[in-house]
Order: structure tokens, then sequence, then C-alpha cells
């Protein structure tokens, strides 16, 4: 019978050889090995469980820890990461689940890159969908005489301009591959965060947070069309929960199925999205 047991930082060379069998190129030993440090210092000492026999991994599930100010009141967050277990092990696969949801009942508990097989474990665990569609708009031309929208890139000016809730947000993201930029149009600024990946080896951008999604959505093609240029990228990917199809009216993009999800004993939660997770640490 084997044991489920918590995940150490020293436990990572074993774990890898499984993490391997993702067979994911554009993730080195070294990104792996980014999920076994307590990167936000929330005094937690372990990364996960594991399903061990004969002092063998055959099994992970990877937690990722934060803890979060979100409209002044405080949470725990757990993301979930890099669920893989050896094929005759996969009986033991809704038991690792299990002692992840027994044992952080005081959490938030996400998932936002799970397959459709693994969605349907989560909805027997009663997750609630954040949002099932992301959608990649193709960069437009806009022609506007309107010149007061203005764009920020660099980290350094952005942290010294807004509030400290969101300088905290830019701290704790500076140590992965992300990207940030402040907006200002008029009397209103939105920050954004965001990261660069590649769908099918086309160069995408892919927004993790929003700061002002109605200052966002009313200037989504100027938007999209500057980060574009900037970073050498053909298309902005957007998560449903900040915009709709009836927003991209006229607007060239390609929709596609990618639910994210939720376990929470604390009820509804405004604000879940892409920060403190797996999106940045593996950027995947």
């Amino acid at each position: 019978m084997p044991d489920i047991i918590k995940v150490k930082s020293e436990d990572f060379e074993n774990v890898y050889e499984l993490l391997a069998e993702f067979n994911n190129p554009r993730i080195t030993k070294s990104d792996w090995q980014r999920l076994f440090v307590d990167r936000w210092n929330t005094g937690k000492d372990y990364f996960g469980y594991m399903i061990c026999e004969n002092n063998k991994v055959m099994g992970f599930l990877g937690l990722i820890f934060s803890q979060r100010n979100i409209k002044g009141n405080n949470y725990n967050f757990c993301n979930l990461t890099s669920w893989i277990v050896r094929k005759e092990y996969r009986s033991f696969s809704l038991t690792l689940l299990s002692k992840v949801v027994k044992e952080h009942k005081d959490y938030i508990i996400t998932s936002l890159t799970p397959s459709s097989d693994v969605k349907t474990i989560y909805d027997r665990f009663k997750f609630i969908e954040i949002g099932r569609f992301s959608f990649i708009i193709a960069p437009m031309p806009y022609f506007s005489f309107n010149r007061n929208i203005k764009f920020e890139f660099s980290a350094d000016l952005i942290m010294g301009s807004v509030d400290s809730s969101l300088q905290k947000i830019i701290h704790d993201h500076l140590q992965f591959d992300c990207f940030f930029s402040k907006i200002t149009f008029k009397e209103q600024s939105c920050l954004l965060i965001y990261n660069k990946v590649f769908k099918r080896g086309i160069p995408i951008i892919r927004i993790i947070y929003v700061s002002d999604k109605e200052m966002f959505r009313k200037n989504i093609s100027r938007i999209c069309m500057r980060l574009c240029i900037r970073h050498w990228a053909l298309g902005m990917m957007i998560y449903d929960d900040l915009i709709s199809e009836e927003i991209l009216k006229g607007k060239i993009y390609k929709k596609i199925e990618q639910s994210r999800s939720f376990l929470s004993t604390q009820g509804q939660i405004e604000q879940i999205d892409m920060l403190y997770s797996e999106i940045v640490i593996l950027n995947v």
C-alpha cells in the first residue's frame, strides 16, 4: 500500500523524474525547481503531496501557496499544479486530491490549467467554475486623434505611482517572466501584468492581471496593438472573466476552451486571477 506524504524541497530530485514525463520542452529542470521554493514567504515548508512506494515517487500534486488582501479581506490561496500519477497508481489519484482538500479547508484552492478529464474530477469535488474560455485577439490598426492614452513600461516608475497594494503585487512578480504596464487615459489608470507565451509556435501576449477592468475593456484595441508591437507578438490572450464576446464584436479573435475553477468554504470570491500561480511560475 503506497503512502501519501508531503513534498519538501529536498524531495525535488525524486519528484523531477516524474515531472520530466510531462515532456514539455519549454519547461526546464530549473523551471520545475521553482515549484519547490516558498516564493512568497507564507511559512509553508511543503510544496504538494506525493504517492510513494518502495522509496519511489509514483504520483505528485503540486501546491503553490500565497496570502492576499483583496478589498480589505485577507485570504489564503492554494493553487494546484502539475498533477501527474503513473498509470498503475491512477486508482490513488482521488485520494491525493482528497488529501489536499481535507487539509486545506481554510484556503481558496484554485485550478487554472486543468485538462477536460481533470475538470471532471474537480466537478465531483464541487469546484466552482471561474470561466470556461479564453480569447486570442489579433492586433488591428487603431486610428484615433485622441492622444491622451499613455503607456508606462518601467516597473520602477510604475511602483512609484501606484498604491501599496499594487506595489506589493508588482514586487511579488518581479522574479518571474512577467511584464508590467501602467496605462493612463484621462483621469483613469490601469495596471496590467502579462507574459509572453507561444501557442503552436505563435508568440502571444497573455493578460494575467488587470486592476481596472472597465478601463481595459474600453481601450482593448489600442492596448492589444501597443503590446503586440512592443513584444513582437501576433495576438493578445484574455480570459472570459475579463471580457465577453459581445465586446469583441467587429474584432478578429479565436475562442479557446480553457476552464478555470476554485473551491472555497468562504463563499464566492470577487477576484480570482492568474497571479501567484503556476501561470507565472512556470509560464504554462
